[in-house]
């Protein structure tokens, strides 16, 4: 029984030592890890680039900043949302980066009591672009 004893509490003194020592009061779960391969500064100002082409209503602006296929895929819409764009623009200004990796980032915003996101994905011409808002 004292056998028991001893591995129970050296199992849960182990326990509260890996707790101790992997979590930190300052530890955010929407921080993104750092990655020293990307550029974050790039990707705050692909986010600016979106929230200004969205700001002038202009569907050829917002098309510019969007990736191929959510230029394929938003095209049709843009022109019935036209007066909505700013709105859009507006909310982004909230955003905050949640997650990145090589070629993708994720930002978090607040729209009218919802929390949403879209995404941005790394191009050929070394350049962020809107993919999925």
């Amino acid at each position: 029984m004292n056998v028991i004893r001893a591995f129970a509490a050296g199992f849960l003194t182990l326990a509260v030592l890996h707790v101790c020592v992997t979590c930190s009061e300052d530890e955010s779960g929407t921080q993104p890890s750092p990655q020293p391969t990307v550029n974050v500064e790039k990707i705050h100002e692909a986010a600016q680039r979106i929230e200004d082409a969205f700001r002038s209503a202009d569907p050829e602006a917002v098309l510019a900043v969007m990736t191929e296929q959510a230029q394929e895929r938003y095209a049709g819409e843009l022109g019935d949302v036209i007066d909505q764009l700013p709105a859009f623009a507006d909310a982004i200004r909230s955003r905050q980066l949640v997650g990145y990796a090589e070629y993708y980032a994720e930002y978090s915003y607040a729209s009218e009591g919802r929390s949403l996101t879209f995404a941005l994905a790394l191009q050929d011409e070394d350049d962020w672009k809107l993919m999925r808002f």
